[in-house]
C-alpha cells in the first residue's frame, strides 16, 4: 500500500490536507459518525489509526532503505537474512530466536494483526458496551 500511495506516510501529520488525504479522512470521519461518535471521538480514533498506518509505513520503508544501500535485490536481501539467521543459530540461539520472531514484522500478514489490534482497541475504548466490537 505504501509503495503504490506514498502519501499515506503524510496521514494526519502535514499542516496542509491535499485531495487523497482529505478522501481518506472524509471517508473515516462519515464511517465512524454512523457509529454515532462525535467529532473529538472520531479524531481521536482517525489519529490512532493514521499513528499505526505511518508508525508501519516508517518501518517498511526503514527495512527498503537497509536493502537498497546494500545494493541487493529483494531475493539477494533475503537470502543474506537468512544466511545470518543460520549463522547465528550456530552462534547464539538467542540472537537467532529474536531475529526469526522479527523477519515478517514488515509483511502484510504483520499489518493486519496490528490493524487488528488497534481496531479492536478503538471499538473497546469508544464502544465499550456495544456488540461493534467484533
Amino acid at each position: 500500500m505504501r509503495r503504490r500511495h506514498p502519501w499515506i506516510a503524510l496521514l494526519g501529520i502535514q499542516p496542509g490536507i491535499g485531495p487523497n488525504t482529505r478522501r481518506y479522512g472524509e471517508f473515516g470521519m462519515r464511517l465512524l459518525s454512523r457509529h454515532g461518535l462525535d467529532r473529538p471521538a472520531r479524531t481521536e480514533a482517525m489519529a490512532v489509526l493514521n499513528n499505526y498506518v505511518t508508525g508501519f509505513a516508517h518501518q517498511q520503508a526503514a527495512w527498503e532503505q537497509l536493502r537498497q544501500r546494500a545494493g541487493l535485490t529483494d531475493q539477494q536481501w533475503q537470502q543474506r537474512l537468512h544466511r545470518y539467521l543460520a549463522d547465528a543459530r550456530n552462534t547464539d540461539p538467542e540472537l537467532a530466536a529474536d531475529i526469526e520472531s522479527r523477519l515478517h514484522l514488515t509483511s502484510d500478514a504483520s499489518f493486519e494483526t496490528g490493524l487488528d489490534c488497534v481496531l479492536a482497541g478503538i471499538a473497546a475504548r469508544f464502544f465499550p458496551d456495544s456488540s461493534e466490537q467484533g
